[in-house]
């Protein structure tokens, strides 16, 4: 998680000191709203998006990314009381971390590993 916004925050940079342009925090990112309504058919014109600044998403990501890092260091200690051998308690981490990810319920921790669906509010 933390090497995916290290990537997500570090490309853009290089980018910038190669072509020696920084931008603008302030670029918009669009962001997806939801329906209003529990059915998509009954209100496909209602159904809207708006535009963030790129500020926002990416202090939204980092936080997303280390709370979610916290939580996999936690799975991980947790399996690591039970069995001290790392080969087995990396791939039960793992495992339980994809697994965890397959279940749709609103209250599930595991759905916040996916930090661009969460912050676009695609969930």
């Amino acid at each position: 998680m933390l090497l995916y916004v290290i990537v997500m925050i570090g490309f853009p940079l290089v980018v910038a000191i190669v072509v020696d342009c920084f931008g603008q925090l302030e670029y918009p990112v669009l962001v997806y709203d939801g329906f209003t309504t529990d059915s998509m058919f009954e209100n496909t014109v209602q159904d809207t998006v708006h535009f963030t600044p790129l500020k926002a998403y990416f202090s939204k990501a980092f936080i997303l990314a280390f709370t979610g890092s916290l939580l996999i260091y936690g799975l991980y200690y947790l399996f690591s009381q039970w069995s001290k051998e790392p080969v087995l308690t990396v791939p039960l981490t793992g495992i339980t971390c994809y697994l965890g990810m397959l279940i749709t319920n609103p209250y599930n921790p595991f759905q916040y590993l996916k930090n661009d669906q969460v912050i676009t509010n695609e969930i």
